[in-house]
């Protein structure tokens, strides 16, 4: 594929819940993003295309849902992924540490076509409660690259403030791009030189990448995922549609249990009064001792 036309670049956004993964994608895309979120299966997707130059980027941005009980979903998503947004707080060291097993996860389903992991300390807008130096960001994107043997890099952001979102998505971009197309890019804008410089960290592509089976996986998991979305929503209308009629149901018997006991109150009204009229119409006996004593023969 031509990368003056562009290409699809697929990105999952992965970490602890409340790390901040969906406020990073929100703040970035803005507020006219085209995007899906699928509650049901834990996963919000967005769309965006970034111009570099000629180079046309056109990116998928899955954001994964951390709670346990989307983990038999994820897998599904991450198959074709090229780039791994890992997110951590940096107010909460257990996020950070468990940044490990999320990569565990990512790799083992989609270690062939994963080609760049961003290690991303979020929240850096709280500095008073920070307890993850950068320093320990950076030596965590060491062993990264040399577990996985991967181009990573570590950056900070804060989705509150927007501070180096943009940045990160411009980052990342420049690293699935091949070398000989990165001349022209800077030529046009010699300020993404100096960003492709910056923290480098082993970001730099090289010409012996091979982009086509990412493509073709990418390619194949559209198709998959696309299948599975129209199965899961027909599904979901189906039970709306059971569901409103269930509704209905409940809402007739309600009303018929409203009536019943209107007419079961009436009727019990009526027997009160029938026993009570009885007991006025009943003459009273006035019974003494003598009168009884035949109970003692």
């Amino acid at each position: 594929m031509s990368f003056k036309s562009g290409f699809q670049a697929k990105l999952i956004l992965v970490g602890e819940p409340l790390v901040g993964k969906t406020s990073i994608r929100q703040r970035y895309m803005g507020a006219g993003f085209r995007g899906s979120y699928l509650t049901t299966i834990g996963s919000d997707f967005a769309s965006k295309s970034v111009k570099l130059g000629d180079t046309i980027i056109h990116l998928q941005i899955w954001d994964l849902a951390g709670h346990d009980m989307f983990r038999s979903m994820r897998p599904l998503f991450y198959k074709g992924a090229q780039v791994v947004l890992l997110v951590f707080d940096t107010t909460d060291r257990a996020s950070f540490e468990r940044t490990q097993d999320w990569l565990m996860e990512c790799f083992e389903i989609a270690g062939e076509t994963i080609r760049t992991v961003a290690l991303i300390g979020n929240k850096i807008d709280l500095e008073e409660f920070r307890v993850i130096a950068r320093e320990e960001g950076i030596e965590a994107t060491k062993r990264i690259q040399k577990k996985y043997g991967v181009p990573s890099f570590y950056i900070e952001t804060s989705a509150l403030t927007g501070e180096n979102i943009e940045l990160l998505f411009n980052k990342v971009s420049l690293t699935l791009i091949p070398e000989s197309i990165l001349p022209k890019i800077f030529e046009k804008d010699p300020g993404l030189k100096e960003l492709y410089k910056a923290d480098q960290e082993g970001t730099r592509m090289v010409e012996s990448v091979d982009n086509e089976p990412a493509q073709k996986a990418l390619h194949l998991f559209d198709q998959n995922i696309n299948q599975a979305i129209m199965f899961i929503s027909m599904r979901l209308d189906e039970a709306e549609k059971n569901l409103e009629k269930v509704q209905q149901e409940i809402k007739k018997l309600n009303e018929r249990y409203i009536t019943m006991a209107k007419h079961l109150e009436d009727l019990f009204a009526v027997i009160r009064k029938m026993d009570v009229d009885t007991r006025e119409k009943t003459p009273k006996l006035d019974l003494n001792e003598e009168d009884l004593s035949f109970l003692e023969e």
